[in-house]
């Protein structure tokens, strides 16, 4: 919000908010499994410092945005076209990618983490790499 009143480009905007997602995912992935911290609150913690971040950087709580220009105004047909081809060559990218070992090992990960770990692989670098939740049962 504060990028785009201050007319920086929207696709500008767009990755800088990618990027701070990108880091936010990573330090949740981290305090999940570096430091054995459940996924539920881990998350917890990571938006409620998000949330102490945002009001510092607005410097209030509320900034409106109502005679802004958002990524809608700019979309043509071209444009359009462009971005469902990204979206193709990375969904064949994300394909690829999970017919691989490290895929191969991300999803068996995901499916059963102990028997992941019992065949070698290093379950908590996927987990932070993939952000995979654990998915035993906790009495």
């Amino acid at each position: 919000a504060v990028m785009l009143t201050h007319h920086f480009s929207i696709y500008t905007t767009l990755i800088a908010v990618l990027l701070c997602g990108a880091i936010a995912g990573i330090c949740t992935a981290i305090i999940y499994t570096k430091l054995n911290v459940d996924a539920l609150l881990a998350g917890i913690l990571v938006m409620t410092a998000l949330y102490s971040v945002n009001l510092l950087i607005l410097g209030r709580s509320n900034l409106p945005l109502l005679n802004t220009k958002n990524i809608f105004d700019s979309i043509s047909f071209n444009s359009l076209a462009i971005c469902l081809i990204i979206v193709a060559i990375i969904t064949a990218q994300v394909v690829y990618l999970l017919k691989t070992d490290f895929g191969i090992a991300m999803r068996a990960t995901g499916n059963n983490s102990s028997m992941a770990k019992a065949l070698g692989v290093n379950d908590k670098k996927i987990k932070i790499i993939g952000r995979i939740e654990k998915n035993d049962k906790r009495n």
